[in-house]
């Protein structure tokens, strides 16, 4: 029972993080500017994601315009950190489905026990490399975003890009992500470690079955 609660525990931390990470992949609020210090009239916030770019006026109206041309025109930045996330994104889907074999509750899946510990063990692996990957993005964003902070405060007196909601949100949850994946490993030893007393025990009664 425990190994399935741990196997259950660690899908759905798992996609919740998935589905986090869905939302901040498509937002815009990854990184904006400060209006504090500026007239009410002038206050423009600008506003960045991975796809597209905002400016947020006073009146609550908003213009968005959509990064276009090759990779090769955009920033580094921002394509490593897409690849990096659709990486998450589409190994996430596929470990959540193949964890729904492991669980003893559906059955769909391998039957002996020895099959789903290794599924287990390998969706976990697959869990913990999707945090790695959204982590890795989201320090590189925010990287970029201190290293242009300071070089703007240098050499102009526009208003620097700050973090913003969606990227401490994808750090926030590219760790819980991490979590995910380590509480799957650790349901999937556990069902090893029952299986070889299960074994160790079965091959005792024989033994003592052929004495008597």
């Amino acid at each position: 029972m425990a190994k399935t609660s741990l196997q259950v525990m660690g899908w759905l931390i798992s996609m919740c993080s998935w589905g986090a990470t869905v939302g901040v992949f498509l937002s815009h609020k990854w990184k904006s500017t400060s209006v504090e210090g500026l007239p009410v009239l002038d206050s423009v916030t600008y506003m960045e994601g991975l796809w597209d770019s905002c400016e947020v006026y006073p009146t609550g109206q908003r213009k968005c315009i959509t990064f276009s041309g090759p990779l090769s025109s955009q920033p580094n930045v921002v394509v490593t950190c897409r690849i990096l996330l659709m990486i998450a994104i589409l190994l996430g889907v596929v470990c959540g489905f193949v964890t729904l074999l492991a669980f003893k509750c559906t059955d769909i899946g391998p039957e002996d026990r020895k099959s789903e510990a290794r599924v287990a063990f390998w969706t976990g692996l697959g869990f913990l490399a999707c945090g790695f990957c959204v982590t890795i993005a989201s320090a590189y964003y925010m990287h970029d975003i201190v290293r242009g902070t300071s070089l703007l405060n240098r050499t102009t007196n526009l208003p620097p890009y700050q973090i913003h909601e969606a990227l401490k949100i994808a750090m926030a949850f590219g760790l819980l992500w991490l979590i995910g994946g380590l509480v799957q490993l650790c349901g999937s030893h556990h069902i090893e470690e029952n299986d070889v007393k299960y074994e160790h025990d079965k091959y005792n009664r024989n033994m003592r079955q052929e004495y008597i």
